[in-house]
């Protein structure tokens, strides 16, 4: 299972929803949170384990991670986990958690605060170790095999994977390898960082 963590971390260019790997990809819905506000609701699900869900979330818990954007018209989710609704001031609705199935594996998109809010809300604490915690489940399973026409399977998605494209060319400049957190001594090593080239310094 892949999270993403941050809305942020999809946006390619000036589309917000433009690495998700999805073919519809849809965008990021504003949701007003002023004098008309948005119900947020979510179901009984894993991810909030303790902590209040299965309706209309309560502001007394989740106000400081109730984000104002929602995931909207991207391909239905395998698990819409919550979302928002507004009907105060015209209409929008959109997820704010959801798991998508890819392939063998799912991934999750989230706009919930939870990165921000890190080290200063309980409740965003809580919520991310909730989400590890699942995802961990599956990390003794083997990595399934890549399927034969994976390439092609790439393209609709706007994701163009050669294993030519030099990349993984140690000789080249530039970053290098992407790595993902661990789930083995969280939360110490719960990150992502990647590789700088080699520097030689001068004397």
């Amino acid at each position: 299972m892949v999270l993403f963590l941050t809305p942020e971390t999809l946006r390619r260019g000036d589309h917000a929803a433009g690495w998700i790997p999805l073919a519809d990809k849809g965008t990021l819905q504003s949701m007003p949170h002023w004098l008309y506000v948005t119900d947020e609701w979510a179901k009984v699900h894993p991810f909030f384990e303790g902590l209040p869900c299965g309706g209309l979330l309560d502001y007394t818990f989740y106000r400081e991670i109730i984000p104002d954007v929602a995931w909207t018209g991207q391909e239905p989710a395998g698990q819409c986990v919550a979302g928002a609704i507004n009907a105060a001031w015209g209409y929008s609705s959109g997820t704010l958690l959801s798991v998508h199935p890819f392939g063998a594996g799912r991934f999750v998109l989230n706009s919930f605060l939870i990165r921000p809010k890190l080290g200063g809300d309980p409740v965003a604490e809580r919520l991310l170790r909730n989400l590890l915690r699942h995802a961990a489940r599956e990390v003794a399973q083997p990595p399934a095999p890549l399927p034969a026409d994976f390439e092609q399977r790439l393209k609709p998605l706007g994701y163009p994977y050669r294993d030519d494209h030099g990349r993984n060319d140690a000789a080249t400049d530039g970053r290098r390898v992407v790595r993902s957190s661990s789930f083995q001594d969280r939360p110490p090593r719960a990150r992502s960082a990647f590789r700088l080239p080699p520097h030689t310094p001068s004397c």
